[in-house]
């Protein structure tokens, strides 16, 4: 079984790719890559990709403001993956 763990501020949040940066010293044009920090849509393609190389459990962790709307915005996420 293969698990994959993310982090995200869906839609508007916090600066993550910065946090990265500042925490772990990864230069930001990688850190850029890392977070997921669009909308429900393109979050949803993203970690589609995982599924489709083998991903069998996805844990994404959010970060940033608006913690219970990016809850709902996870949810259409997981909507948008189906089963």
């Amino acid at each position: 079984m293969i698990a994959v763990g993310a982090t995200g501020a869906l839609g508007e949040g916090a600066d993550l790719p910065t946090g990265i940066n500042d925490a772990y010293g990864m230069p930001l044009d990688q850190a850029l890559s890392l977070p997921q920090t669009d909308s429900a849509e393109a979050v949803a393609e993203r970690l589609a990709g995982y599924r489709e190389a083998g991903a069998a459990h996805i844990v994404v962790g959010l970060a940033g403001p608006r913690w219970a709307d990016q809850v709902r915005a996870l949810g259409r996420v997981r909507a948008l993956l189906g089963p």
